[in-house]
C-alpha cells in the first residue's frame, strides 16, 4: 500500500509519495497580525541553485497578484527580485530566503533577499565595471538603483539582507 508523508520545510507544505514523487506547495500570505493591518508580509526559502531566480519571479508574481498590487509594480519587482536572487545563489553562501513586504499606507514595497554572506572575498578591483557591452555582469545594482525609491544592505554575524523599496501608485 502506497501512503503520502506530509512535511513542512521553513515555508511551504510538501508531499512526497512512496512512489518517488514529491510536491510541494508554496505558503499562502496570512492575514495581518492585530495592530499591523497596514502591513502585509511575504517570506520563502529558495533553494540555493541558479533556478531560484525563476522560481523567486514566479513567487513574488503569485503573491503580489493575490495583494492586488498594480501590475506595473509587480513587473518592477520581478525584475528587483530576479537581479538581487541572482546576485545571492553567484556571490554568497546558503540559505537564500526571498522577502516582501507592503506597507499599504506608505505605498511602499520592500523586497529583501536574505542569504549567508559572501561566498569568497574577491581582490579589490575584481568586481565587473559594467563599462564594456560585452560584459553580461555588473548591471543588477544599476537595475536596482534605477527601479528603486531607496536600496541598501543589513548585516549581521553570518547573515546578509540585501533590500530594495519600491513605490507604489495611489
Amino acid at each position: 500500500m502506497k501512503t503520502n508523508h506530509l512535511f513542512a520545510p521553513r515555508k511551504g507544505v510538501c508531499v512526497v509519495s512512496v512512489g518517488g514523487g514529491t510536491s510541494c506547495a508554496a505558503p499562502k500570505t496570512r492575514p495581518p497580525a492585530p495592530g499591523t493591518a497596514h502591513r502585509r508580509t511575504w517570506a520563502y526559502a529558495l533553494q540555493h541553485r541558479p533556478q531560484a531566480a525563476g522560481q523567486a519571479r514566479l513567487h513574488t508574481r503569485g503573491v503580489l497578484a493575490d495583494w492586488k498590487v498594480d501590475a506595473a509594480l509587480v513587473d518592477q519587482a520581478e525584475l528587483v527580485v530576479s537581479e538581487l536572487v541572482t546576485n545571492a545563489v553567484q556571490h554568497a553562501l546558503p540559505p537564500v530566503s526571498l522577502h516582501l513586504v507592503h506597507y499599504r499606507e506608505a505605498r511602499t514595497l520592500r523586497v529583501e533577499v536574505h542569504d549567508g554572506g559572501p561566498a569568497f572575498d574577491a581582490p579589490a578591483g575584481d568586481e565587473p565595471t559594467g563599462d564594456d557591452d560585452t560584459d553580461e555582469h555588473g548591471r543588477g545594482t544599476g537595475i536596482i538603483v534605477a527601479l528603486a525609491s531607496a536600496n541598501g544592505v543589513t548585516t549581521s554575524a553570518g547573515h546578509v539582507a540585501h533590500w530594495a523599496e519600491l513605490s507604489t501608485s495611489p
